[in-house]
């Protein structure tokens, strides 16, 4: 059914709004573990290929309250054997932790990280709001730094 649901929704939008890009977007979370027996995890993946061909571009979220970047990294591998582009389409830390995101920050823009992201198909990356870039000057220097070195 939820395939079923996203092939109409993707039509709509497809109809409706012609240039429009659509894709299903996933929680990082569900990379970090896998149970088999269920299907859960990364065991979810492959029953969903037929959607990741069909997508305009794959997506993800990632908001862990300990780190990030390892999730970053290991999304854009699962999604990006789709050869469709990736977003990470939400990024935030959910503590809200600045500790947490300048450390994602440091980690995320290294020339080794944003090699491997960029390899796996990563073309866009959407910060949720720009409440912890904001309120403190170091992150706000660690994103601009970043976006100054990597951004295209």
């Amino acid at each position: 059914t939820l395939k079923d649901n996203f092939r109409k929704i993707k039509d709509v939008f497809h109809q409706n709004a012609p240039q429009s890009k659509v894709a299903i977007s996933w929680g990082s979370w569900s990379s970090r573990y896998d149970d088999k027996e269920n299907l859960g995890g990364r065991s979810l993946f492959p029953y969903f290929e037929d959607i990741l061909r069909e997508s305009d571009f794959t997506a993800f979220q990632t908001m862990e309250s300990d780190t990030n970047v390892g999730d970053m990294l290991e999304m854009t591998r699962i999604l990006g054997t789709s050869r469709k582009p990736v977003m990470l389409a939400h990024y935030k830390p959910s503590s809200g932790s600045h500790e947490v995101f300048d450390s994602d920050m440091r980690k995320l823009f290294t020339d080794d990280v944003m090699r491997q992201l960029i390899q796996n198909g990563l073309f866009a990356f959407s910060f949720m709001d720009n409440e912890l870039i904001n309120d403190s000057e170091t992150s706000y220097q660690l994103v601009k730094s970043g976006i100054e070195k990597y951004g295209k």
